[in-house]
């Protein structure tokens, strides 16, 4: 299933364990919600707000165009 929201442009989810993310720009591994299909974007926005903030900015611009 492809990711629709621009957040996940900067993580790469775990192949391990579904239930986390790795941010490529810092390689932090972060969990973004369940092992099922459905995942979320709170954490990794999150991160990105606290640790990148114009990627964080980026984002936002990028939803809003959606």
């Amino acid at each position: 299933m492809e990711k629709r929201s621009p957040t996940w442009k900067y993580f790469s989810v775990s192949e391990e364990d579904n239930s986390k993310a790795m941010c490529i720009l810092c390689k932090t591994v972060i969990s973004h919600g369940g092992v099922t299909s459905k995942t979320f974007t709170t954490s990794p926005l999150s991160h990105l707000s606290h640790k990148h903030r114009e990627e964080y900015k980026q984002c936002l611009n990028g939803q809003r165009q959606m």
